[in-house]
């Protein structure tokens, strides 16, 4: 091996560092992604200033490092004539969904928006280019499973730090979560702008913690597991966002059923299961919250025969029952029909929802799948489920291979997207998302006797 100094092409300079290097970096810019949360509680004691804007800064600085270690792998896996054919098909797509959602953005009526997004969101195309980033790295962590362990003990490391800090609620904690928050003076948003937002952060930690019981060999870490699925979930039920607590419900169901078709760690299942319902039973407002939305239900029901009594401004009819959900999602259909080729373009939804809507001011569907329409054209849309779908049926079709930290990932995905039906994208929560996605996409690449062996291993 040359030394970097010798090397006189690029081609040489890539050769000559070695594939681990790639895997390190990503590890390691993952985990400190994971740690940032720990980062933010500390300024807010020393530093004057919104940490929601540190958490932005922390995105562009990862993401630049990530985009810099993302080029470096796949030169490599070029270079050295390693680039798999099946690589084509994702490929394609995600290419068409950027490039779709490019020429979106142009044609978009607000186009700072749509690239920057607003000073609230900075949700636009620059920061779905650094997702895509932690996409790339999740991936490329994907490699090592030990570095993909140790990636969760971060994530629940932090989270844990916050909700005890939750749960303790005095002068010091409100100082360490708070802060500064230009937006929030309550501890149910954290670190966060929303409490919604602190409940999307509190989803990912919770499917991660009971992942990690479930597959755990040492019954002591099993016993941290259980008891920090438990601090979670107990956090979570007291931020009271209700469509995160249903999404962790899903990814426990699923969990459930992916342990019946293995016929192994049942009781470990169970565990999850009961304590959900404990913790639920004891601590929480689900029974009135269900109570809430049936009634809301058959309230929309009746009243879908004298709509003519709820109008808007203009003599429209309007929806406004519990958080305005139907409204919004009714009407985000709707934005997709009125420009179904290329949408509307990213964070442009503010002025057609304030021309229909009367509940609320939102530039939001509060639907993943109906922001993307909206967003991107129903073309947009249908590449956005092209890719989950050849996602999960591959998952679906190796599930009994697949290695169990992947799969703590798989259920971290699936409690992530169940609450993106009901609520929204944010900056600082979508690179979750993003790197559980990567870590998951992995298994696309994968054969089956592949996955045997680095099981065994």
């Amino acid at each position: 091996m040359k030394r970097l100094s010798e090397c006189k092409t690029i081609k040489e300079i890539v050769l000559n560092i070695p594939e681990k290097v790639c895997y390190n970096i990503s590890f390691w810019l993952i985990s400190i992604y994971f740690l940032l949360p720990i980062f933010i509680l500390l300024t807010n004691i020393f530093v004057k200033g919104s940490s929601i804007m540190y958490l932005y800064i922390g995105l562009f600085v990862s993401g630049g490092i990530g985009l810099l270690n993302g080029l470096l792998y796949f030169l490599k896996k070029y270079f050295n004539g390693k680039v798999n054919k099946r690589a084509l098909l994702p490929i394609i797509i995600i290419g068409m969904y950027f490039i779709w959602c490019l020429i979106s953005c142009i044609l978009a009526k607000n186009r700072e928006f749509a690239f920057l997004g607003n000073s609230y969101r900075r949700d636009g195309y620059i920061s779905y280019l650094l997702y895509f980033v932690f996409f790339i790295n999740g991936f490329i962590v994907s490699h090592n499973k030990n570095y993909i362990k140790r990636t969760l003990h971060f994530l629940l490391i932090s989270s844990s730090i916050m909700a005890l800090l939750f749960v303790m609620n005095n002068d010091l904690t409100k100082v360490l979560l708070i802060g500064s928050n230009m937006y929030r003076s309550d501890l149910n948003v954290a670190i966060f702008s929303q409490y919604n937002h602190y409940g999307y952060y509190l989803t990912v930690s919770i499917c991660a913690a009971f992942s990690m019981f479930l597959f755990s060999k040492k019954k002591e870490m099993s016993i941290i597991y259980l008891l920090d699925y438990i601090l979670l979930l107990y956090v979570l039920i007291k931020n009271d966002t209700f469509g995160c607590y249903l999404a962790v419900c899903f990814s426990i169901i699923c969990m459930f059923i992916y342990i019946i078709v293995l016929k192994k760690n049942i009781i470990r299942g169970l565990i999850v299961v009961l304590s959900l319902i404990l913790v639920s039973c004891f601590f929480s407002n689900v029974g009135n919250n269900l109570f809430k939305t049936g009634n809301e239900m058959i309230g929309i029901g009746k009243n879908l025969k004298n709509i003519e009594k709820t109008l808007d401004k203009d003599g429209k009819p309007v929806l406004c029952y519990g958080t305005n959900r139907l409204d919004l999602w009714v009407n985000g259909i709707k934005f997709i029909g009125n420009k179904p080729i290329f949408g509307y373009g990213l964070e442009n939804l503010e002025e057609p929802y304030a021309k229909v809507l009367r509940c609320e001011i939102t530039d939001r569907p509060h639907n993943m799948f109906i922001q993307v329409g909206a967003n991107t054209g129903i073309m947009g849309l249908v590449l956005y489920i092209l890719f989950l779908s050849i996602t999960f049926i591959n998952i679906l079709k190796k599930l009994k291979f697949i290695d169990k930290n992947v799969m703590c990932f798989v259920f971290i995905c699936i409690g992530y997207i169940t609450s993106s039906m009901f609520g929204n994208s944010m900056f600082y929560t979508s690179p979750y998302y993003m790197i559980s996605l990567g870590i998951i996409f992995s298994v696309y690449f994968m054969e089956r006797t592949k996955v045997n062996d680095r099981k065994k291993n």
